[in-house]
């Protein structure tokens, strides 16, 4: 019961020290007080293979922004990546990957032992958008052939203020 009761307080520990913690960081992108205008969703359940060129793992998505607006694009998939090799999640929105952010090609697994079977997600944002908005996502390796199969594209549309 003791080891339970110390577990317990350094996670309260935790919890109330984190937000203490500063975690902005020189290339934060912030988008508040948006409403959400739409949202998109896709899903796939082929199975696609890629190497070094980036295949599409959806069709390309098109929105309308309400004004100025900032659009989401979370990706999730099913991955399977041979041993010493990795993954790359690849989101261009509005035809740019310089004004997708944290950055349009996020790399994922690269274990020199074993290959990687599971899933993944991850989230992009482009800011300061008007217009028809196309959004494209690949994946691509950096040598093997990589596997997607069951994969779920969501993209949201937020009116900025």
């Amino acid at each position: 019961m003791r080891a339970a009761k110390v577990v317990i307080a350094a996670f309260m520990i935790m919890v109330v020290a984190f937000p203490l913690v500063p975690g902005a960081s020189a290339g934060e992108v912030k988008s508040e007080n948006l409403t959400l205008a739409t949202t998109s969703l896709q899903t796939q359940d082929d199975r696609i293979f890629f190497q070094s060129n980036a295949v599409r793992a959806f069709d390309q998505v098109t929105v309308a922004c309400p004004g100025t607006c900032t659009v989401r694009v979370e990706v999730a998939a099913e991955l399977n990546i041979q041993a010493n090799d990795a993954v790359q999640m690849v989101a261009v929105i509005d035809g740019s990957a310089s004004n997708t952010e944290p950055n349009s090609a996020i790399t994922s697994e690269n274990n020199p032992n074993f290959g990687f079977f599971g899933a993944r997600t991850f989230s992009w944002i482009s800011t300061n958008l008007t217009g028809s908005v196309d959004v494209d996502v690949a994946f691509r390796t950096f040598g093997s052939t990589g596997q997607a199969r069951h994969r779920t594209l969501t993209v949201q549309v937020f009116q900025q203020p």
